[in-house]
């Protein structure tokens, strides 16, 4: 699972994830996010599996709350396509 920490204030994602295998790691990307900063947990194989079929460098993700599905869409892409990802509960 990766650990997805979007800031409205920073204007960033950082992303967070930790396998007893293969270690740990942190990226923090730029973003345009509008809305509330939200802590999302995501299956990183899922994810990657939509973002490749999604013919541009540029995404737009489209989610309310924690809980609820997330809308993957191309920017600028000769092939709207969509995506839905489910997110994954963080336990606390």
């Amino acid at each position: 699972m990766v650990v997805a920490d979007i800031n409205q204030s920073e204007q960033s994602i950082q992303l967070t994830v930790e396998t007893a295998n293969w270690g740990s790691g942190v990226e923090v990307i730029e973003a345009l996010v509008t809305g509330q900063s939200l802590r999302i947990g995501l299956n990183i194989k899922y994810l990657l599996e939509g973002l490749k079929k999604l013919d541009t460098a540029w995404v737009e993700l489209l989610l309310d709350e924690p809980t609820t599905p997330i809308i993957i869409s191309p920017v600028e892409s000769l092939i709207p396509t969509t995506q839905v990802l489910m997110p994954i509960e963080i336990k606390h």
